[in-house]
């Protein structure tokens, strides 16, 4: 009688360890879950926000602080800064014409206003808007898949994965698989 109550304790007692264990460890998973899906939330809010043009500044800075883990060659950092002067070369007219729109409908509202104006400038202002926005992305895409090689974008993917907290940099959702694939 004595033996059978201390198995009953013993299997008891292994039976909460193990409930334990398993809800540690269905926690834990949740947790590295939650923290993939924050991450892509906080990579694609960027730039659902509109925000292009600082993520793809930050994007290359990235790039280049790990140029030796990345093993980019010469040519490719020539070419890498070299698309970022470019490119702040030809977005810089698109911001000034966007913060010159701004202050004219800012004016425009404060006054008896014509609503159509109103209206064709802020069309102005978005197209302008969407122009740089397709620009942006296009680079973004260019820097990814003219400039850098699959192996150099596997690093890449393990470096910001890093950077936004991912504990698995293979998740789906980081990929920087090419496009149509």
């Amino acid at each position: 009688m004595k033996n059978h109550k201390i198995l009953t304790i013993c299997l008891l007692t292994a039976f909460i360890a193990m409930s334990l264990v398993f809800i540690s460890s269905a926690q834990a998973q949740e947790k590295t879950a939650k923290e993939i899906s924050l991450a892509h939330q906080n990579i694609t809010q960027s730039w659902v926000t509109g925000d292009f043009e600082s993520n793809l500044y930050k994007f290359v800075d990235t790039i280049l602080a790990n140029h030796v883990k990345l093993g980019l060659s010469e040519d490719q950092i020539k070419e890498i800064k070299n698309m970022e002067a470019e490119t702040k070369k030809n977005i810089a007219p698109m911001g000034e014409k966007i913060s010159a729109l701004d202050v004219e409908i800012n004016t425009l509202s404060w006054e008896e206003f014509d609503l159509d104006a109103i209206n064709s400038l802020v069309a102005q202002k978005h197209e302008i808007m969407h122009q740089k926005e397709q620009y942006m992305v296009s680079l973004h895409n260019d820097l990814l898949y003219k400039i850098l090689s699959a192996e150099q974008r596997k690093i890449l993917k393990t470096i910001v994965a890093a950077d936004q907290g991912v504990v698995d940099p293979d998740h789906e959702e980081l990929t920087f698989e090419e496009p149509g694939l």
